[in-house]
């Protein structure tokens, strides 16, 4: 049992490896840059398996208020948990509102909203699961490669064990909103 259980995770591990050398963020800006429409990538749809022009519909929303400067509130949007054998994977939206003045500059997930590092948590079988990792890197969207511009989503994808039950908490960060009550479709 024990064996297969290695050589599920290290399957899960080999596969996750090649989606995180699909997720570095090649010329994009850095934070507080300037940037056409033009020069803009999906936003991280195409690494989270979204059709930009077709994203899903949000299961519930919080507004956050933003940390960095340029940026006032994100809308942060839990678009699905889906399990797939024995991981699941979580996907989100964020939509930052920039401040006045400050409309055609970006900043980073990770400057926007400072502890975002999405869990779920298990409360009734007492488990708090992390994201999967490769190579000591977590299988998920990089927060401090992803840019946000104003009014467009930019899409968060995870990767996590499968949760034993089929109703989770998905945590967002320390200091930062929950969604209750979650179903592992």
């Amino acid at each position: 049992m024990i064996k297969r259980g290695r050589v599920a995770l290290a399957s899960a591990a080999a596969m996750t490896a090649v989606l995180i050398a699909g997720c570095t963020s090649q010329g994009e800006p850095e934070s507080g840059s300037t940037v056409s429409g033009d020069a803009r990538s999906d936003n991280g749809a195409a690494d989270a398996g979204i059709d930009a022009n077709n994203p899903p519909k949000a299961l519930s929303t919080h507004v956050i208020t933003a940390v960095d400067k340029p940026l006032s509130e994100a809308k942060v949007s839990l678009l699905s948990l889906r399990r797939n054998g024995e991981t699941a994977t979580l996907l989100l939206s964020v939509t930052p509102t920039m401040s006045e003045g400050a409309k055609s500059e970006s900043v980073s997930l990770y400057s926007a909203l400072g502890n975002f590092t999405p869990n779920l948590l298990d409360a009734p079988n007492l488990l708090r699961y992390s994201p999967l990792k490769a190579d000591s890197t977590d299988v998920a969207t990089s927060t401090s490669g992803v840019n946000l511009y104003d009014g467009k989503p930019t899409y968060y994808y995870a990767v996590f064990p499968a949760p034993k039950g089929d109703t989770v908490d998905v945590q967002l960060g320390a200091g930062l909103p929950s969604f209750t009550g979650v179903t592992v479709q």
